[in-house]
């Protein structure tokens, strides 16, 4: 390896370490696929705040969380759901606490939370047919309310 070689690695590496600061600093904010990034630290604050939430429980090994990913991603920015309910992502192999906490044994699952309150639970790549079903049907659920 040359001087600038070593340089451009250098720059790479900076680069990297500033966007995970920023990832860590700013754990709630809105990834730019509409989505919110739950972790250990902001989980509880944010089903608290609110009224409907869903989250996705998932991990980068898991062939299954890939291909639902798009899916929530879809309804996530789906006027349908995106003014209603507030869509979230938790890295399962970072945050085992919770999913211990909530009973979770396999991935991909989806808890669905009312101010806080586990309503119900989607176990699997289910597809976008059933998980917009459960999405519709909550919605009825609480706006009758």
């Amino acid at each position: 390896m040359n001087d600038q070689e070593d340089e451009e690695l250098r720059k790479l590496r900076l680069k990297k370490m500033e966007q995970l600061k920023h990832r860590i600093q700013n754990p709630q904010q809105e990834s730019a696929k509409g989505i919110v990034e739950l972790n250990s630290s902001n989980f509880y604050e944010v089903i608290s705040k609110a009224n409907l939430s869903i989250v996705d429980l998932w991990a980068d090994w898991c062939m299954p969380c890939k291909m639902m990913a798009p899916i929530f991603e879809k309804l996530a920015n789906s006027p349908e759901y995106s003014n209603k309910i507030l869509f979230c992502s938790l890295n399962a192999d970072l945050n085992q606490q919770i999913l211990i906490k909530f009973g979770v044994m396999g991935i991909p699952t989806f808890l669905i939370f009312s101010k806080g309150n586990l309503i119900d639970k989607v176990i699997g790549a289910v597809g976008e047919p059933a998980l917009k079903n459960v999405l519709n049907n909550i919605l009825k659920k609480f706006q009758s309310k």
